[in-house]
Order: C-alpha cells, then structure tokens, then sequence
C-alpha cells in the first residue's frame, strides 16, 4: 500500500521532467519490489537452452551434423545463468532505486551508458562500454571485442566451410556454396566483369565480416550490432575509400584518374563550374558518408525500436490495468517481428554494402565513366 501511494506521489509532481523520471523510479520499485525473481530466474534457464538449442538442432539439420545442438544448449545455459547473475546480484540494488527495467537484460546486457544510466534507454544505450574501466585503455571495449570476435569467426567460419568437399555435396558444402556464389556470381562478377577475381577476396570478406557483426545483434550475451556505433561504418567505408581510389589511381594515373572521375565525357564547357564540383563531391566525398551512414543509421534505428517496444511494454505491463496489460502483451509480439526484421535489415545490408562497394571499384576501373 505504501509502495502504491509513494507511486502515485511521484506521478503527480509538476514538473513535466520529474513526472516522467519519478513516474519511471516508481515503476522501478515497485516491479524490483512485487516481481517472482525466482520464476524470472527459471525463465532465463529455460529460454536460453530452447532458443540456442533450437538454432543448433537447425544448424544440425541443414548442415547434417551433430554438434551444434548441445553446443547451443550450453550455450543457452550459460547465457541464462550470467543474465541471472548480472540482472540479480550486481544490478538489483540499482535497478530497484534508479527505476530500471530487469527485463530489458535481455537486450541491452553489453550495451554501454554508464551505471547510471541504463534507463530509460536511449542513444546513450549505444555508447561503448570499456572492458577494463580504470586501466587507461578505454579504446578496448565491447564494440571492439566484438569486431574482433566478427572477423574470427567469418575466417573459422569459411575455414571450416570449404573443408572436406565431395563431388556429392553434403548440405554443409552446399551451404557455403551457395553463400560463396552469391558473392562470386550475384556481385562480383556481375558488376566488375573479367576482373572480378582480382577483388573476390576482399569482397567476400566484407560481406561475412558486416554479416557476423550485424547478427550480434540478435544473440546474447552481445544483444548488440558491432555497426550501430558510427565509428565502424566509417572505418570500413574508409577502407572501401581507399580501395577504389588506389586501384583507379594505379590504372589510370594520379591526375588522369582524378579527371575521370570530376569530368565525365562530352560535357559542354560551359557546364564544367557546375559538374566538375557535383561529381567531384560525389565521388570523393559523399560515397563513403552515404556508405556508412546507410549501415549505421539501419542498424541504430532497428535496435533501438527494438528496446523501445520491449520497454514500453514491459512498463505497460506492469500497471497491471487490463487495457495497459493488453497494449503491452501486444508491444511484446511486436516486438519479435521486428526481431526478425532486424535479422533481414542486417543480412540486406551486408549485402547492399558489398554490391555498393563493387560498384565504386568498377566505375573506378570503368574506361568511362
């Protein structure tokens, strides 16, 4: 009863800003204070082994192995026990006073902001986390634990993929293939023609490396795309940067290549002040923003509608008023079909990064352009 009208109190203060703070620390305690942990616990254990388990027994069924099921299970396990560690022992105290919601581990578990202030989520929600406060070596931190963690994997991953093949394909050999083709034959070959080859590498591992980072997240314990900090799409737009303009330069010569590109044939000579700066602009300055503002603001925006659902339901929910109840139910199965079209935006856009890269290597190559 006290809890009720200490949170009635708070939902009345005047001030517009302290209603929406209060009304939230509210909330906060009483969920930290009427929620059964002890279910909540059992559902983590539960729900990691199923959804990880379920995914390796998929694994194993289309590559035709048997392995990737139990890992999932421990996987999943292991998921479920930290969330119950990081959410009920260290963050309890904190979520009960700063009216933070538990449910959102499931989320955000690595995303950054400071103890202070994971809620209400936000942009801050995606500042990076250092993984050893303190030592003077705050570059080290989740986002690039997790490109690092990215790059291993497509390389084990492709390792592992083009392994042991048979002139009868096995579903694992098939599966690499078909992945393998799409970037040969749907990309590489298709816009940069007979020089496809030369470039083939390192168009495929852009695509697997934007791939793995952008299904971090959708997994725990990241919950997190490596892309959805700003810093990355530039970096790997600046690489993309680099690449087509020194493989034009080494073509064509400095000057020459720089002509090509700010001048495009037949123009009458009283349009070059006005498309000699448009295409100049074009080429050198605004490929590699759009580049990697199309990736970054993709990723940002996917993930955040994502807390956003999950959030606003979890508090509707616990108002525990049946039209609120209902509202937040149903922000919550929203919330699983954006999942699922978070997993498509992250796949189309690896794909639409790498065919954007090919074709900026290809109008760099092109004899006109």
């Amino acid at each position: 009863m006290k809890e009720q009208q200490g949170a009635d109190e708070a939902l009345r203060t005047t001030d517009g800003h302290g209603i929406a703070e209060k009304g939230s620390r509210a909330v906060g305690y009483l969920y930290g204070r009427n929620a059964d942990e002890g279910m909540r616990a059992v559902s983590y254990l539960i729900a990691g082994p199923l959804l990880y388990g379920g995914i390796g027994w998929l694994l194993d069924h289309l590559l035709n192995t048997g392995f990737f099921l139990p890992i999932g299970i421990v996987l999943g396990a292991a998921g479920g026990v930290y969330l119950i560690h990081q959410r009920y022992e260290r963050n309890h105290d904190r979520d009960r006073d700063d009216g933070g919601v538990m449910g959102l581990g499931l989320i955000i578990p690595m995303e950054g902001g400071g103890e202070e202030s994971q809620w209400p989520p936000g942009v801050h929600s995606f500042d990076p986390t250092p993984i050893f406060p303190g030592a003077g070596v705050d570059w080290i931190d989740n986002y690039l634990i997790q490109a690092v963690l990215g790059a291993l994997i497509a390389v084990v991953a492709w390792w592992w993929l083009a392994s042991k093949h048979t002139p009868v394909p096995s579903k694992k050999q098939f599966a690499g293939e078909q992945l393998y083709n799409l970037v040969r034959n749907g990309i590489a070959r298709d816009i940069l023609g007979h020089e496809y080859r030369r470039f083939l590498p390192f168009l495929l591992a852009l695509f697997s490396f934007i791939l793995v980072n952008n299904l971090f997240g959708e997994f725990f314990p990241f919950m997190l795309p490596t892309f959805s900090h700003i810093s990355y799409p530039y970096g790997l737009a600046l690489v993309v940067w680099i690449m087509y303009n020194a493989v034009g330069i080494k073509k064509w010569g400095f000057f020459s290549y720089v002509r090509r590109m700010s001048l495009p044939p037949d123009v009458p000579w009283f349009m070059w002040p006005i498309l000699i700066p448009l295409e100049f602009l074009s080429n050198f300055i605004v490929r590699p923003l759009t580049l990697a503002l199309r990736l970054f603001a993709n990723l940002f925006a996917g993930h955040l509608l994502v807390i956003v659902f999950v959030g606003g339901g979890t508090l509707l929910v616990q108002t525990l008023q049946p039209l609120y109840m209902v509202a937040g139910v149903t922000a919550w199965v929203l919330s699983t079909a954006i999942f699922a079209l978070e997993l498509f935006i992250g796949s189309l856009q690896a794909y639409i990064f790498t065919v954007l890269s090919a074709q900026y290597i290809a109008s760099a190559l092109a004899d006109e352009h």
